[in-house]
């Protein structure tokens, strides 16, 4: 029997033409600081990718290895380390 592809509407001409002004790459623990880093982002130059660095852990070395392969292609990267600790809320 046959797979049945999925059909989606056709995208919209809006989001076809959209294009980011910044993008934030952050691990899930920074993702309480979003507003501070939305705020941040926005004052970057049009385009950057702004990468918030945990203070250790596997997570770090993943985004350390992204940043390095967006910057060997030519694409403007900031990187600013965790400023705040790993909290657990009980």
């Amino acid at each position: 029997m046959p797979v049945s592809m999925k059909t989606f509407a056709q995208t919209p001409r809006a989001l076809k033409t959209a294009t980011l002004d910044n993008l934030v790459l952050v691990p899930g623990s920074e993702f309480q600081f979003k507003q501070h880093r939305q705020e941040l982002a926005n004052t970057l130059p049009k385009g950057t990718t702004l990468i918030i660095l945990p203070q250790t852990g596997k997570e770090r070395s993943t985004l350390e290895t992204v940043a390095h392969t967006m910057k060997s292609k030519g694409q403007p990267v900031e990187i600013r380390e965790s400023a705040h600790s790993h909290i657990t809320v009980l």
